[in-house]
């Protein structure tokens, strides 16, 4: 890994955007090694905090346990990377940016925190880019620093310790003593690990030696047999040997037995369970035989079904004609007595004792003929009175307006001269009227007319019983 260029703004004492430190260009370029140097407080560290910021988003002088880098809420209380003039400006920005070349290829890590026109801190963002072309790699501010490390091969712990030494920590690797700067290089290094790796191989290694050592105090104490002795051993091993193959064939034979025994013992339980099976159809056949010859007698008389139907039917059809029957005659009953309850009522209405069922009809149709005849005959009677009625009216109306005028108030005896006179014209009038309509007098006419009228009533109700009685038959 080689870092080209530095560029920051705002961060840590300095204030405001600062030129670009170039390390491939200048007097940098030409030197192989070079000395920050400068006061307390005049960002030494700083240029270190840039390039490890805008890599991983993380510096060493802010302790960051979890591993996960630092947050919003951590830079604005620690106060260590927004330079504080800048912090209590409105709009304001700060970011760190590093171009690094590896393999070839150069990239560009930036890291960025602004405010938002509110005045409050908006979170860090951060992205790397591959130049010269710019093109945009990630932007995802969780994926930046991993990706860097991908690139570099290094994590930020291995970066800080290699790469970029944390503030004093050389200062305290030269000052230690032998031990001492021998840890602190195994911190800056990190390569502790390889001294547990030694101590850990040595423990092994004195583990395995006492293991060597226990399997030789095993191998001493066994005892190597003569050459006779392992001859014979072979010769006993031989026939070892011949016997168990003796065995196997005898084995072998035994199975083949066994084998044969299940086969038949399967046979013989299967011809057992056929033979249950047979027992149980003969006890089910003998079990059937009434039901199969019921079966039989059925199948000889299938034919002959539809003809038991239809006598099955018939008879219910005659005994539904039958329950018709009755209930017809029951109609008829009550019919007949309200026939006669109607005879019986058109006797009184029309007094004629001798009105039968057979003579209902003409005796009721001569009843409605005198009815009429006697309606026209009022009517008549109605229209004649009417001649006389007026003839009174208009004489009594002339008279009002004639002799009551000649009246005078004024001569008491001359008024009952002509009051007489003219009652006795009107009484000569009235004598006249009776000759003429002897029959007609205000009483027989009243009762004439109640007559007509309870006569027609009486007739209307019989020709709605009448017509009831047609519906029902």
């Amino acid at each position: 890994m080689k870092i080209k260029q530095v560029r920051f703004k705002n961060i840590n004492s300095f204030y405001g955007e600062h030129p670009p430190i170039q390390f491939t260009e200048g007097i940098l370029a030409q030197t192989g090694l070079f000395i920050i140097s400068g006061p307390t407080g005049a960002g030494k560290s700083t240029l270190l905090d840039i390039i490890t910021l805008a890599l991983f988003n993380r510096i060493p002088r802010i302790s960051d346990g979890d591993g996960r880098g630092l947050s919003k809420e951590k830079i604005l209380a620690e106060g260590l990377i927004i330079n504080r003039q800048a912090a209590n400006q409105p709009r304001t920005q700060a970011y760190a940016e590093v171009d690094y070349e590896l393999k070839g290829k150069t990239y560009r890590s930036r890291w960025s925190m602004d405010k938002n026109r509110n005045g409050n801190w908006n979170d860090y963002e951060m992205e790397v880019a591959l130049l010269p072309e710019g093109k945009l790699l990630s932007s995802r501010k969780r994926d930046v620093p991993g990706l860097n490390a991908d690139h570099i091969g290094l994590t930020y712990e291995q970066f800080i310790r290699s790469i970029v030494l944390a503030q004093g920590a050389f200062d305290k690797f030269l000052k230690a003593s032998a031990g001492d700067r021998s840890k602190l290089l195994e911190q800056i290094t990190g390569t502790d690990i390889y001294r547990k790796l030694s101590q850990r191989a040595h423990q092994k290694s004195r583990e395995f030696d006492e293991l060597v050592r226990d399997k030789d105090r095993e191998v001493s104490l066994i005892h190597l047999l003569s050459d006779e002795k392992v001859a014979e051993l072979v010769e006993q091993r031989k026939e070892i040997d011949s016997r168990l193959k003796s065995i196997e064939l005898d084995l072998t034979f035994y199975r083949n037995e066994a084998s044969l025994i299940d086969v038949i013992e399967a046979a013989e339980y299967e011809l057992t369970r056929l033979d249950r099976e047979k027992t149980n159809l003969v006890n089910r056949q003998q079990a059937f035989a009434p039901k199969a010859e019921q079966l039989i007698r059925h199948e000889l008389v299938a034919d002959l079904a539809p003809l038991l139907a239809d006598i099955a039917n018939a008879e219910t059809n005659r005994e539904r004609a039958a329950l018709d029957q009755q209930q017809g005659q029951k109609i008829v009953d009550n019919l007949q007595t309200e026939q006669r309850n109607l005879v019986s009522q058109a006797r009184l209405l029309t007094q004629r004792p001798t009105l039968s069922e057979h003579t209902f009809d003409a005796d009721l149709n001569t009843f409605r003929d005198e009815v009429v005849a006697l309606t026209q005959q009022l009517q008549n009677e109605h229209n004649r009175a009417a001649q006389p009625i007026q003839a009174i009216r208009s004489t009594l109306e002339a008279a009002s307006r004639d002799w009551f005028g000649l009246f005078s108030p004024n001569d008491p005896v001359q008024l009952l001269i002509q009051t007489t006179q003219q009652k006795k014209v009107i009484g000569t009038q009235l004598v006249q009227l009776e000759n003429d309509y002897p029959l007609m007098t205000p009483e027989r006419l009243a009762q004439e007319i109640e007559r007509y009228v309870e006569q027609a009533t009486q007739l209307s109700r019989l020709i709605e019983l009448q017509k009831l009685q047609q519906d029902r038959l």
